[in-house]
């Protein structure tokens, strides 16, 4: 299921020819139908199905969040913007662990596809009423081309793109590897039941919440710093010429000390795990560990979209390519 949701997102490079709104729709379309299925079905085999499906839409609308953004924002704000719509990617797994486990809990599971649908629903009316087309080449050109399914391999095999996609895909393995390892360790080492690892999960939660505040603005702030360094008048045109200016630079000057961060971070609390200190310990690098990786993930995937200006979606959907083998690789690693 994993690997499907981190794969099919390669084919929404169709949003590049055919634009984001009919994508945005039919994601929305599957997951939703694939919620209420789920809610309803009494049979393991339809779940693995229904989930696979509910995996493509969801995974499907983060990858065109990211490509509307960078159809409507200009560079100087495509740091903080891009960090608000990727978001999900890191909090969602944490506050749906809390969220989750008390629907479970009291209601029954079949509440958490309920939930699951209206929460949809409410968003898809939003689309359908708020959201215009934006794909440039779409409301400009008007030409429908065919789609390549293969355009994010295309985009992995240049050298600079493919060194970043496999190292947000290693980030993405630890993160993974924390999020899904958390609650075993709360139960082996801490003898805690399931309502008491809920609650553990919301430092993690409320630190993949607070990057949003930091780290795009300093995104931003970078790059305005390198435009006056480079004497480069900053206008709120999404196709200005920047060339002047190394993208690159600038981002890479924010991204390098929040990675190290993380690492520092992930093995603090590793080393605490291991040897069973007070349950404060834990809690307290918790959210250090949410609130960098989120800014990490969100950092190089500005950069993976600065770098593919013209085709946003499709750098986003490389992304999620890569990130494809690493769950599945590192489970094993992570079984005690």
């Amino acid at each position: 299921m994993i690997i499907f949701q981190r794969l099919t997102p390669s084919l929404l490079v169709i949003s590049n020819r055919n634009g984001r709104r009919p994508a945005y729709i039919n994601c929305f379309i599957i997951n939703l139908n694939a919620d209420i299925g789920l809610a309803l079905q009494d049979n393991y085999a339809t779940l693995m199905v229904l989930r696979c499906l509910q995996s493509f839409g969801g995974s499907g609308t983060t990858v065109l969040g990211s490509a509307i953004v960078a159809d409507v924002s200009t560079r100087t704000q495509r740091g903080k913007n891009i960090v608000y719509s990727s978001m999900g990617v890191t909090l969602g797994p944490a506050l749906g662990s809390i969220i989750g486990g008390r629907l479970d809990q009291f209601p029954g599971w079949r509440s958490i596809f309920w939930f699951l649908t209206i929460f949809a629903a409410i968003f898809f009316r939003v689309v359908l009423v708020a959201i215009p087309e934006t794909c440039r080449a779409v409301i400009v050109k008007g030409g429908r081309r065919h789609p390549n399914a293969l355009a994010s391999l295309k985009i992995s095999s240049r050298k600079e793109a493919g060194m970043i996609l496999w190292y947000r895909a290693l980030l993405y393995s630890g993160y993974v590897a924390v999020l899904s390892t958390l609650s075993t360790q709360l139960k082996t080492r801490y003898g805690f039941a399931a309502l008491k690892i809920t609650l553990c999960y919301r430092p993690l939660g409320m630190g993949s919440l607070t990057f949003r505040w930091v780290v795009g603005r300093i995104l931003d702030k970078n790059f305005h710093l390198q435009a006056q360094l480079n004497n480069l008048p900053i206008i709120k045109d999404p196709q200005q010429d920047i060339s002047k200016v190394s993208i690159e630079t600038s981002r890479l000057q924010v991204i390098m000390p929040i990675i190290y961060s993380v690492c520092l971070a992930i093995i603090a609390y590793s080393w605490v795990m291991e040897y069973e200190t007070s349950l404060a310990a834990p809690l307290v690098l918790l959210p250090f560990v949410g609130h960098l990786v989120t800014g990490s993930f969100s950092s190089l995937n500005t950069l993976v979209v600065n770098i593919n200006k013209y085709t946003p979606a499709t750098a986003v959907a490389a992304n999620n390519l890569f990130c494809c083998p690493m769950g599945p690789v590192q489970s094993p690693l992570r079984t005690p």
